[in-house]
């Protein structure tokens, strides 16, 4: 085997180890952050942004305003409407967020 071969040999398999190798981002299973569209109600999206920003669509409506982390497992949104505490879970590409305005949770994906 040449010299070139086992150099490019090397450097494939610590490609294939190092692959594998990384932990999960933990705000992978803790950050609300990310673009959402609705699993549970399609027509509604999320995008709430790491500067504080947060946009929810309904159908044709937009409501801007701002949030912040209130414990764990809720955001505080201050829409035109005034602040509500919005509870969620995390998991991977999946949030379960409670909308304002709405008893039960509903589900997204990331876009």
């Amino acid at each position: 085997m040449t010299i070139l071969g086992r150099v490019l040999g090397s450097a494939f398999v610590l490609l294939v180890v190092g692959c594998g190798s990384k932990a999960p981002d933990k705000d992978m299973t803790t950050s609300p952050v990310g673009m959402w569209v609705g699993k549970t109600k399609p027509d509604v999206s999320l995008d709430i942004q790491g500067d504080g920003s947060i946009k929810i669509t309904q159908g044709k409506s937009e409501q801007l305003g701002t949030w912040k982390q209130k414990g764990a497992t809720a955001i505080e949104a201050t829409l035109a409407n005034g602040t509500v505490e919005m509870p969620y879970t995390r998991r991977d590409l999946k949030l379960t967020v409670q909308m304002p305005g709405d008893s039960s949770q509903s589900e997204f994906e990331q876009m």
